[in-house]
């Protein structure tokens, strides 16, 4: 899983490897880890930057037919 550019800005995309386009679920957690974001997608990337977050410290999920791929944190700059 690659994010460019990291901090996270109006630009940012997260790039993963989905040879066989199965369904990928990215959820994004505020620091309260209460989930803010869902994002179903088939294809192997995903535009972070169209949604309209305040800036912090983010968690994220990556996961497919249940099993987590990637996790890990974030920092946003204000979008």
């Amino acid at each position: 899983m690659l994010i460019l550019p990291h901090p996270i800005n109006s630009k940012s995309v997260i790039h993963f490897e989905n040879r066989l386009q199965e369904e990928y679920v990215f959820k994004l957690y505020n620091s309260s880890r209460k989930e803010i974001l869902k994002i179903k997608t088939t294809d192997n990337q995903i535009n972070i930057g169209d949604q309209r977050l305040p800036g912090g410290i983010y968690y994220y999920q990556l996961h497919s037919n249940g099993i987590i791929s990637f996790r890990g944190k974030m920092t946003l700059l204000q979008i």
